[in-house]
């Protein structure tokens, strides 16, 4: 478990939620205004609860497993979905009919890909401005990809 993480599973009420094996509270220490760190119960902090309900059971998942799948979640978010929604200013689009979000985030995801897949650039910023004054090399990266 990590420092300043606990994390507290109950069963779920029967009837509340069906499929659902149980309810849970994942508490954790968050670092103040201003981006300070929290080391070993350093420096000031806020705290923060989230809930979440699951349909895996006692048996299934332990609380180690449930941190670990929470964990996961938010490496997905913090990997993909926080670059696309500052780098790329994902947010700010307007698009909110049938497929068009879904289509207009191909791009976004495939460019995301290839830098990544690339290793030139450690951030996706420079890697931005970089293909931007080079328009020819990034249609290079897209239409040529580099083999595996």
């Amino acid at each position: 478990m990590l420092p300043g993480v606990e994390l507290g599973a109950a069963g779920a009420h029967a009837g509340l939620f069906a499929g659902t094996g149980r309810a849970g509270a994942l508490a954790r220490a968050r670092p103040a205004e201003g981006g300070v760190r929290v080391r070993d119960g350093e420096g000031p902090a806020s705290r923060e609860t989230a809930y979440g309900l699951t349909s895996l059971g006692p048996g299934q998942a332990g609380p180690g497993e449930l941190a670990a799948l929470v964990r996961h979640h938010w490496h997905i978010e913090n990997r993909l979905h926080h670059v696309r929604d500052f780098t790329c200013d994902e947010d700010r689009c307007r698009a909110r009919v049938g497929n068009l979000p879904r289509n207009l985030a191909c791009p976004t995801n495939a460019a995301i890909s290839i830098v990544r897949h690339e290793r030139r650039f450690e951030h996706l910023p420079p890697a931005n401005r970089h293909y931007a004054a080079r328009p020819r090399e990034a249609l290079d990266a897209v239409l040529d990809p580099p083999s595996r």
